[in-house]
């Protein structure tokens, strides 16, 4: 094996691997760039191409290719070789059992996919590692989605996206492809003996039926997994994403990225859209520093995943008001990281970014440029601009409202700007606005349903789950939607699906027995009435209606 791990080093630049993950600067002998491995705003990571190896004087982490690779991954030592002999295209010779091929995505103007897909025999070849196995399942998986859909079954769905204005050069580009009502897939892996047990873990792409087909990579170009949307109206959900495996966690996932990557660096701006389709359409028309989060929850791991690259972020997201909602939870959470942020304001009666990509490439280029700050977006989404002009009470009402999100505003420079703004445009005292700020910064009692309401705000997955309630609840806090939503995320610091589910649960709960202490309590104070009364007709009516109501 020594043999093989050092050819594979050989054979692996590791400024060009590491500058994969990270945009990298020359200085000197090194190249220097934020550490991955911890939170900074100084970079302290170094990288030497001469000796091959990294360190980063901020938290200590250093290595070479192998220990990066485990360390980014969460790869064991064996794993990590594999992953980088693929990629070097080195044949573990020690492995015999090891399948060599490689198992990336194409990166644009780099290697394609083959269009027969050669997947080992499963009891013949044994991987190394589940990761490995994974890896291999949903490479073979795009490979022959995507050649499906330039079959004859496939004619409707490339059709469809023809109809979207999609050319045969995007499509391959991102490897779109097509799952067919019939269970070619399935029986495809029957063919090569791959256990039900592996196909679960990977996610079971042979699941996946009448779906146009978006492969999911990392920026290594490993398909992760796949996300689904239906060709029909009639299957649902529109869209379906592989289920959590060892490789595809949704919550740092980001489409696109690895098509991305190189624009991001030479732009130094992310744009940020909701929906595969609008990252494609973009990437065509020429706006190619474009990802998405694949229709999920926006997490923090997402923006540590962006500042590796830059600070400066452009949101594009849909004209409706779920789209809206997404856009002022990731500005909250960027201002938290003192990000630069903007928001494209799309023209009346376009619902989303890939409509005027399609459209009009040149418009799309320009309201991209036209991006406005953050703050002016809230401006004037919540000022209604027919007015001939703002009374006192609008006043008093918006900015008590935007002092909510100033308070998020880490970065006392843009703070201090932002106040200024405000005091001309409203013609209040800066003192004011600090004033309104400061009352915001002071903790907020929220009610119990409330805090469920923000919740299921905050996590889609968990509004879903509890979708009477929510409607419930809804109908009661909508008006107050933003400043609720504002409350739950500086009351509960580290929030996530997790602690956010135990806590509805909780709170649920403790309501629950609440309710029944308050029946209880009302039940005995009525019989002691019917008892003083001796009224037994009346003590024992009491007694079978308290009983059913708490059994």
């Amino acid at each position: 094996m020594g043999d093989e791990v050092e050819e594979i080093k050989l054979k692996t630049d590791i400024v060009e691997l590491i500058g994969q993950y990270l945009p990298l600067k020359k200085t000197g002998a090194n190249w220097k760039g934020l550490c991955p491995f911890h939170s900074e705003k100084t970079p302290s990571f170094m990288v030497n191409a001469e000796r091959q190896i990294f360190r980063c004087f901020g938290c200590g982490e250093s290595g070479d290719i192998y220990e990066f690779i485990m360390k980014m991954e969460n790869l064991n030592f064996r794993e990590a070789l594999e992953m980088l002999a693929q990629r070097s295209g080195v044949a573990l010779r020690s492995h015999s059992k090891y399948e060599t091929r490689n198992s990336t995505c194409p990166p644009s103007g780099r290697r394609e996919f083959e269009t027969n897909p050669n997947f080992p025999n499963d009891q013949n070849n044994q991987f190394s590692n589940t990761k490995s196995q994974i890896y291999k399942i949903n490479l073979a998986s795009a490979k022959i989605f995507h050649k499906i859909l330039y079959s004859k079954t496939g004619e409707s769905a490339l059709k469809y996206l023809k109809s979207r204005g999609l050319t045969d050069e995007t499509i391959k580009t991102f490897q779109i492809g097509f799952a067919p009502q019939k269970p070619i897939l399935s029986n495809y892996f029957v063919s090569k003996n791959i256990s039900q047990d592996l196909l679960y873990k990977t996610g079971n792409p042979q699941k996946f039926f009448n779906r146009i087909m978006f492969p999911i990579c990392d920026v290594l170009g490993n398909v992760l997994g796949f996300t689904g949307r239906a060709l029909d109206n009639e299957t649902q959900p529109k869209y379906y994403n592989t289920p959590e495996t060892e490789v595809f966690k949704k919550s740092r996932i980001l489409y696109g990225l690895m098509q991305a990557k190189n624009a991001i660096r030479e732009t130094k701006i992310i744009i940020l859209a909701e929906g595969q389709m609008d990252v494609v359409s973009a990437h065509q028309s020429g706006v190619k520093n474009i990802i998405a989060s694949s229709g999920t929850a926006f997490t923090d791991d997402h923006l540590r995943i962006i500042l590796r690259y830059t600070d400066n972020i452009v949101l594009a997201f849909d004209a409706d008001e779920a789209g809206k909602k997404a856009a002022l939870t990731v500005i909250q959470m960027a201002l938290e990281k003192e990000m630069n942020i903007k928001v494209v304001v799309l023209p009346e009666n376009v619902k989303d970014i890939g409509e005027v990509a399609v459209a009009n490439p040149t418009l799309l280029k320009n309201i991209i440029q036209d991006a406005v700050y953050w703050l002016d977006w809230i401006i004037n989404s919540k000022i209604d601009n027919g007015k001939s002009k703002i009374d006192i009470a609008d006043k008093k009402l918006f900015l008590k409202q935007i002092a909510l999100y100033l308070k998020w505003v880490k970065n006392p420079i843009e703070k201090s700007h932002w106040i200024n703004y405000l005091s001309q445009k409203f013609g209040v005292s800066q003192e004011s606005i600090n004033a309104l700020i400061d009352s915001n910064s002071k903790q907020t009692k929220l009610a119990s349903l409330e805090i469920v309401y923000g919740m299921l705000e905050i996590f889609p997955a968990l509004k879903s789950q509890h979708s009477l309630l929510y409607n419930r609840l809804n109908d009661s806090y909508n008006s107050q939607r933003d400043m609720i939503v504002m409350e739950v995320k500086n009351n509960y610091a580290d929030l996530n699906e997790e602690i956010a589910q135990k806590e509805i649960e909780d709170i649920l709960k403790r309501r629950k027995i609440d309710d029944l202490e308050k029946i209880k309590s009302d039940f005995a104070r009525r019989i002691s009435e019917a008892e003083q009364n001796n009224d037994r007709e009346k003590v024992k009516e009491l007694m079978l209606e308290l009983h059913k109501k708490i059994i």
